[in-house]
C-alpha cells in the first residue's frame, strides 16, 4: 500500500475556475459572461446560484457546466458537480464530432474527460478514473503534437499525467505511479525553466516534488520533499503564493520533510 503523506490534501487543489478571470466582467449582469466572472468572486452558495443561471440562459455553453461542476466539487457536492460535468461531457463531445478540427473543442473534450475522472475518483471508482484520465491525455497528447509551443497544452498533459501517477498510487502501483509522476515532472520543470517569473508554473514544479516524494523512499524521497518547499518558500518570501497555497501547501511540505 503507498505510503500516507500530508501532500495528499493536494490532489484536487488544481481545479479551479480560472478560465472566467479571463473573461472580463460585462456591464450586462445578466449576461452568462458576467454570472460567470461572479461566481469566482462570491461565496458557494452565490457562485452556485449564478453558475445555474448561466447555464439556464447558455445551456449549450460548455464552460457554463464545467465551473458549475468545478463550484460543486469543491465544496464537496459530488452527485452536482457530477451532473453538471456529464452535461459538460456531453456538449464537449458533440461539439468535438461536428467540428474535428476545431482545436479548442478538442481541448474541451480533453478536460471533460479529465473531470469525468474528477468524480469517479471522488466516488472511488479508480478503474474508470484510470480510463477517463487516459483518454484525456490522448486527446490532449495530440494536439500537443500540433502545436508543441502551445504552454498550456503542455501544462494539461502534465496535470493528466498526474492525474494517472494518484490512481495508480492510490491502487498500490508505486512502480507505475513514479513513471507517470516522472513524465510529469520533465513537463513541469521545462515550463519552470522557460518562464521563472511565473508563479503558477513554479508551483506546479513544487508540486511534482511533492509527488515524487510519496512513491520514493528515505534520502530521495527528503530530497523531493525538499525541493518543493524551498521553491514555496521562496515564492511565499516574494509574496507570491495564493492565501491556500500559502496556508495548507506550505505547511504541508513543512510537515512532511519532518516526519
Amino acid at each position: 500500500m503507498p505510503k500516507t503523506s500530508p501532500l495528499i490534501t493536494l490532489m484536487f487543489l488544481f481545479a479551479v475556475a480560472s478560465v472566467a478571470l479571463a473573461e472580463g466582467m460585462q456591464q450586462n449582469a445578466k449576461t452568462p459572461q458576467a454570472m460567470r466572472q461572479l461566481a469566482t468572486i462570491s461565496t458557494t452558495k452565490e457562485a452556485i446560484e449564478a453558475l445555474r443561471n448561466a447555464c439556464t440562459y447558455e445551456p449549450d455553453n460548455t464552460r457554463n457546466w464545467w465551473l458549475l461542476g468545478d463550484v460543486y466539487l469543491q465544496g464537496g457536492n459530488i452527485a452536482e458537480a457530477e451532473g453538471a460535468y456529464t452535461q459538460m461531457h456531453i456538449l464537449a463531445r458533440t461539439a468535438a464530432q461536428s467540428n474535428p478540427d476545431d482545436l479548442d473543442a478538442q481541448r474541451v473534450l480533453s478536460v471533460s474527460y479529465e473531470k469525468i475522472g474528477d468524480i469517479q475518483k471522488a466516488k472511488w471508482a479508480f478503474t474508470g478514473a484510470l480510463t477517463s484520465y487516459h483518454q484525456s491525455l490522448n486527446i490532449i497528447k495530440l494536439l500537443a503534437q500540433k502545436d508543441p509551443s502551445n504552454v498550456l497544452w503542455q501544462h494539461h498533459i502534465s496535470v493528466s499525467y498526474n492525474n494517472i501517477g494518484d490512481i495508480q498510487e492510490f491502487k498500490g502501483d508505486l512502480a507505475g505511479a513514479l513513471a507517470s509522476y516522472q513524465a510529469a515532472h520533465a513537463i513541469s520543470q521545462t515550463l519552470a525553466q522557460k518562464d521563472k517569473g511565473n508563479a503558477q508554473a513554479q508551483t506546479a514544479l513544487a508540486l511534482s516534488y511533492g509527488k515524487l516524494s510519496d512513491v520514493t523512499e528515505g534520502v530521495e524521497s527528503k530530497a523531493f520533499l525538499q525541493n518543493g518547499k524551498d521553491i514555496l518558500e521562496r515564492l511565499n518570501r516574494e509574496n507570491r503564493l495564493t492565501a491556500e497555497q500559502k496556508e495548507l501547501w506550505l505547511p504541508a511540505f513543512q510537515a512532511a520533510l519532518a516526519q
